[in-house]
């Protein structure tokens, strides 16, 4: 089953992932999922490890 998975970027991140990582396999260190942003959809709260 996949599912996706909402990351919201932090603003040091954003000049380096920003329209970059579409269609590729992100790895994110998780330090929280939450729920309710996005219409009850959980975002994960964290950094990002490894863009693929």
């Amino acid at each position: 089953m996949e599912e996706m998975l909402y990351y919201r970027l932090k603003p040091e991140e954003r000049l380096a992932y920003w329209g970059k990582c579409v269609g590729k396999i992100i790895e994110v260190g998780i330090a929280k999922i939450r729920h309710g942003d996005n219409g009850g959809k959980a975002t994960l709260i964290g950094k990002i490890i490894t863009a693929k």
